[in-house]
């Protein structure tokens, strides 16, 4: 299969979530634009969920909505930061 142009619905053309360096992480859109489309119904092990808070003073509540994200690296993986698409804010 080298050589083939597939698309397993995430992408880093986003300004969502990134890392500590600022590089756009590979996150889950769930598009699927390519001819070969990819998808492990099981989940996979380099897949993983990012929890959207909202934070009132020192309390942290989860809004029940999740981002789903792939890395290869651990510093990735254990401190991504979600951006406001709109007003860039973290």
């Amino acid at each position: 299969m080298m050589g083939l142009s597939y698309n397993d619905g995430f992408t880093t053309n986003q300004k969502i979530l990134k890392s500590e360096d600022d590089k756009p992480l590979n996150l889950f859109t769930n598009n699927f634009g390519d001819v070969v489309n990819i998808i492990k119904p099981h989940g996979s092990i380099d897949t993983y969920r990012y929890v959207i808070a909202r934070e009132k003073g020192s309390i942290v509540e989860p809004t029940g909505e999740y981002l789903y994200f792939k890395t290869n690296d651990y510093d990735e993986k254990q401190k991504p930061q979600r951006y406001d698409p709109d007003t860039g804010e973290v």
